[in-house]
């Protein structure tokens, strides 16, 4: 993780802006920027810089800027889900009421918790849902 203040590089920036527009694949998104890296690599690289203070504070701004420049905020987003939910629940529109609920938990970053194991050295990456301890 880089010291409080230092700024980010060159790269790590085009990484940011490729990563926020291309809906958060940060492995993609520095394969797109920093093509000659293998797939494990970027990933591992991508992830510091994601976590990092200068990357989230990158991310939040970009985010912010976004939500002003579209006026789409997550509020509006969240109230929208949960009205159409409950049109759904008064139409009894079971099909629609899953999709509906899925998207919520899209939105709440249920669906975020990926971790990335490299298996015997081959090459192989799996990618496994980390169960939420509170379920």
């Amino acid at each position: 993780m880089k010291p409080k203040g230092m700024r980010l590089r060159i790269r790590d920036e085009a990484f940011l802006r490729e990563y926020c527009s291309n809906g958060g694949n940060a492995t993609q998104a520095m394969l797109k920027v920093s093509p000659e890296l293998t797939y494990h690599s970027a990933g591992l690289i991508a992830h510091k810089i994601v976590k990092s203070e200068a990357g989230q504070a990158y991310i939040n701004k970009y985010t912010k800027l976004m939500e002003e420049q579209s006026r789409i905020t997550r509020q509006l987003m969240e109230d929208e889900l949960f009205d159409l939910l409950a049109n759904c629940k008064n139409d009894d529109d079971r099909q629609h009421i899953i999709k509906t609920l899925d998207m919520m938990n899209k939105l709440a970053g249920h669906y975020n918790h990926k971790k990335e194991l490299d298996v015997k050295s081959d090459g192989v990456v799996i990618n496994f849902i980390k169960p939420d301890a509170n379920n």
